[in-house]
C-alpha cells in the first residue's frame, strides 16, 4: 500500500483534492469520486502543477467519501 506523503485542496478545480504519495504517485480526485459523475485519476504532478494545487491539509481533514474512496482505491492497486 501507498504511503500519502502531501494532500493539497483546491476549491477552484473540478478535480479539487491532489494526493500526492511517497513514491511520487499522484492521484486528483473532485468531491465525490465514487459517484459516475466523480473524478478520480493518477497524474504527474510537476513544478507548475505545484503552484496551482491548492493548500495543504492534513489527509484526515478531507471528506470521509474521499477518505474512503482513497484507501480502498490504493489498497486495489
Amino acid at each position: 500500500m501507498q504511503k500519502i506523503a502531501l494532500v493539497y485542496d483546491n476549491q477552484h478545480l473540478s478535480d479539487r483534492y491532489t494526493i500526492i504519495f511517497e513514491s511520487g504517485d499522484a492521484l486528483a480526485l473532485s468531491e465525490n469520486p465514487e459517484m459516475p459523475e466523480g473524478f478520480a485519476r493518477w497524474i504527474i504532478v510537476d513544478n507548475y502543477d505545484e503552484n496551482q494545487l491548492g493548500q495543504k491539509i492534513h489527509f484526515n481533514s478531507l471528506p470521509q467519501n474521499v477518505q474512503q474512496y482513497v484507501n480502498s482505491y490504493v489498497s486495489s492497486s
